[in-house]
């Protein structure tokens, strides 16, 4: 599986280094060229945690490559996320507090560029339509919930009639600015609020206990260190990133995130520790390297109780 990922995620950053990494190549926005990228990585890091100076080398290359499409088309959410993940990866005890620092450093510098590139980019309080309608989008999202709660709009329903007594409550935006982005969004640019709003609070809620009980099941295998450092690391990066994400983007209704967002979901919350063929290697086929001998080089796992 690592392997298609890899092979998606070379082409599709290759293919906007050589044709233009600009956000329309292939009709994603940057938000979706981000979250696809994000998911994909899985197979480079994954390769980066195997043994080999080559792999290791290849598996930075391309991760570097994908980082600099995502800087070209604009994506503070890339630029951003190591503040937040990296934290997280020295909780699970995944990266040292050393060679967190450097990277927390480095993220610095990355970011600091960043936002001279695009100064547009910066985030600002009043009148700045990446920050109010995403904060609007609450109260906003509450107002229609109280008149459809049960079974929603629709995903792809106007809200505005919705709204139309609606007055935004944090004064980052006149009422009329607001719902002129509404008409013009259609979605919330928050996962989780277009569902509420789409598809009703019941079948809402459903499904953020399915994906919340599958995360946190992987979660609690990743702790009990039940799955190989390599495999969780591409795991819990792709799945923490995404969740993260559809904070601030719709990734799931576009087919290719949540095809892939799902599957690494499943690997990481299902596959067993057992599946790996395990022996004990003889004396004669260790020193020969026969078939045990091989299966010494596949990922050990920790069999759960």
């Amino acid at each position: 599986m690592f392997h298609v990922l890899t092979a998606c995620f070379t082409g599709l950053t290759f293919s906007h280094l050589i044709f233009g990494a600009l956000p329309s190549f292939m009709g994603l926005h940057h938000h979706a060229l981000a979250g696809t990228l994000v998911l994909l990585s899985a197979g480079p890091i994954h390769m980066g945690g195997q043994e080999g100076r080559f792999r290791r080398a290849a598996a930075v290359c391309l991760l570097v490559a994908g980082g600099v499409v995502c800087f070209i088309a604009g994506s503070r959410f890339v630029i951003l996320l190591p503040f937040v993940l990296i934290p997280v990866y020295v909780a699970f005890q995944s990266l040292s507090v050393r060679r967190a620092a450097l990277a927390i450093l480095a993220s610095v510098v990355v970011a600091g560029v960043f936002f001279v590139v695009f100064p547009g980019k910066i985030p600002r309080a009043v009148n700045y339509e990446s920050t109010f309608y995403r904060v609007e989008a609450f109260p906003a999202t509450w107002a229609i919930v109280k008149q459809q709660g049960l079974l929603g709009v629709g995903i792809r329903t106007p809200r505005r009639s919705f709204l139309e007594s609606f007055e935004p409550v944090f004064g980052m935006v006149s009422r009329d600015g607001f719902l002129e982005v509404v008409d013009r969004n259609v979605t919330w640019d928050n996962q989780y609020l277009s569902l509420l709003c789409g598809i009703g609070v019941p079948l809402s809620l459903l499904y953020f206990l399915l994906i919340g009980r599958l995360l946190g099941g992987y979660l609690r295998r990743a702790w009990r260190q039940e799955i190989d450092h390599a495999t969780e690391r591409a795991i819990t990066f792709a799945l923490l990133a995404s969740v993260i994400h559809f904070a601030v983007h719709d990734g799931l209704f576009y087919p290719q995130i949540s095809w892939f967002f799902n599957l690494l979901l499943g690997v990481g919350a299902y596959y067993l520790p057992g599946a790996v063929p395990r022996s004990l290697p003889s004396k004669h086929t260790v020193e020969t390297g026969g078939p045990s001998a091989q299966h010494m080089d596949a990922p050990q796992f920790r069999a759960s109780n």
